[in-house]
């Protein structure tokens, strides 16, 4: 219950913080800030997504060694693995690396920062998409500590993803509209990818959707730190990076209290 509340809160995080960017306009070394933190965040969900799949690929290892009939299954674990590696990160950059083309070639000038800010809130909505099947491959996984930790950080990096949209308006104020649609656009998918995720990504096909959500978060945390570093120079990384690391500690901590002192059903 505290996982899915958690993925439907993230789901409208760009939303949230589109329309929180339309009122009050945020300074280049508070963005570049956030993006720090955002991008501590996604490591320690790397880690701890990683650290989920460990055991089971530890258990098919051992099978692997003592020559069990587990073989086909560790090598085939290892290439659903790589598979969803690539599908899930190269075809987002490529994506992320046109939309600046197309606002560039194909649009009237007064309109290249708009569309940009829309292709790029549809880059994020299909980076939402894929961490959603991750989130919901790991609900139905029975690991509920890292599909928190996974949801938690989908919410923080939706909030980014908003920064992320506005940045090629150059101060603009964003409308209404603008905040509403991109925010769907971008945060939407969420709730969708978890629910295929959740489904579907079962088994051997959970293998598929870690390799995926490892492509999302690396996609994540690259687009997260060039954008970041364009912001400002004059920006506190490190202390940023530690903020996010912390909090995704503290994260951590908390579910696995509330999972042991069974206060809410995770």
């Amino acid at each position: 219950m505290l996982t899915w509340t958690l993925v439907c809160v993230a789901s409208l995080a760009a939303m949230v913080g589109l329309l929180s960017t339309a009122e009050h306009q945020l300074s280049s070394k508070v963005r570049g800030f956030w993006f720090a933190v955002s991008i501590g965040y996604l490591l320690f969900t790397l880690v701890a997504v990683t650290q989920a799949a460990t055991g089971e690929m530890a258990d098919l290892l051992h099978s692997f060694v003592l020559d069990y009939p587990g073989r086909a299954e560790f090598w085939s674990t290892c290439v659903l693995v790589v598979l969803g590696l690539v599908c899930g990160g190269v075809p987002l950059a490529l994506l992320e690396r046109s939309y600046a083309c197309k606002s560039r070639d194909i649009l009237l000038p007064q309109k290249r920062a708009t569309v940009a800010a829309m292709l790029i809130a549809i880059v994020q909505g299909c980076s939402s998409l894929i961490l959603g099947i991750g989130c919901g491959s790991l609900i139905a996984d029975k690991q509920p500590v890292e599909a928190v930790v996974l949801a938690v950080g989908c919410a923080l990096s939706g909030f980014t993803a908003a920064l992320w949209i506005c940045a090629p308006l150059s101060g603009r104020a964003v409308t209404l509209i603008e905040a509403l649609l991109w925010g769907a656009v971008a945060g939407t998918p969420l709730l969708a990818g978890s629910l295929i995720g959740f489904y579907a990504a079962r088994g051997a096909y959970s293998s598929l959707a870690m390799g995926m959500t490892y492509g999302a978060i690396l996609f994540m945390f690259s687009g997260l730190l060039h954008v970041g570093r364009s912001l400002s120079d004059d920006v506190p990384v490190t202390a940023g990076l530690l903020t996010g690391f912390v909090f995704a500690w503290a994260v951590t901590l908390g579910v696995l209290y509330i999972e042991a002192a069974a206060l809410l059903p995770i």
